[in-house]
């Protein structure tokens, strides 16, 4: 990471979001972001995967602030797929999130275009297999020279694909999965973000009380044969019970 990129990740990754909010970081995921920061740094070849819910265009800045008090000396680069739709330069309503992709480059980050299953065949939006492959192909092209040059990275994904229409968890889609997989040994780590009150979903409720926290971590090797709501199971654990959507029936001690 080049130095200025370094100085606008700290200053907008590691002390904005603490001036715009009133984040809430409980005495358990503190000793989570204490335990997975060791585990990062005695093992040096594992990359990480860092998958949270998604519920407001404020999310990755919340996100990448925990993920710098996990890893403060930054020492993996940080990939995150983005939507392709939500990212089309010539939609008004795309403004925001365009605009928080620009803060991530800044920031050092590497974001990456790319079509999401459900969009697929989806009349709404006008992409079919042929474009999703031609489009997410540079993500894997990404990932696949990381691996061959044996250097550790992150990710930092929305299992959802998109923002939930009302706070509820929705159900994930198979890239993470697919992504894990590819990327494998890789630390799967859980982060779930709420609000105390309520929040638009459409704003960065900026000056609101939200909390940040860790579910428990999984180590993912490429024998794994777990469907991709043990995973989710992780993430609504770290949830209030009202969030949890249809994993709250299914919700299992691990």
């Amino acid at each position: 990471m080049s130095s200025s990129k370094e100085k606008n990740w700290d200053l907008i990754v590691k002390e904005l979001p603490e001036k715009l909010y009133k984040i809430n970081i409980s005495a358990s995921t503190q000793e989570k972001i204490e335990k997975l920061h060791q585990y990062l740094n005695n093992n040096p070849k594992t990359n990480c995967l860092y998958y949270f819910n998604h519920i407001s265009y404020s999310d990755p800045l919340l996100v990448g602030h925990i993920i710098d008090k996990i890893d403060p000396n930054k020492t993996r680069p940080i990939i995150i797929p983005v939507s392709y739709s939500h990212t089309e330069p010539k939609k008004i309503k795309n403004i925001p999130s365009i605009a928080m992709i620009k803060l991530a480059g800044a920031c050092g980050v590497n974001p990456f275009r790319v079509i999401q299953n459900y969009q697929i065949n989806n009349p709404h939006f006008n992409y079919d297999e042929a474009m999703a492959q031609k489009i997410n192909i540079n993500l894997f092209q990404e990932l696949k020279k990381y691996k061959k040059s044996e250097l550790p990275f992150a990710l930092a994904i929305s299992p959802e694909g998109h923002r939930s229409d009302n706070g509820i968890l929705g159900e994930a889609e198979s890239g993470m999965l697919s992504i894990a997989r590819y990327i494998e040994p890789v630390l799967l780590v859980p982060i779930a973000i709420h609000y105390d009150k309520k929040y638009n979903r459409n704003g960065t409720n900026i000056g609101k009380n939200v909390s940040l926290e860790i579910g428990k971590e999984y180590l993912y090797n490429n024998q794994e044969k777990r469907d991709i709501d043990f995973y989710m199971n992780r993430l609504a654990l770290a949830l209030p019970p009202q969030m949890r959507g249809k994993y709250n029936s299914e919700i299992k001690k691990f």
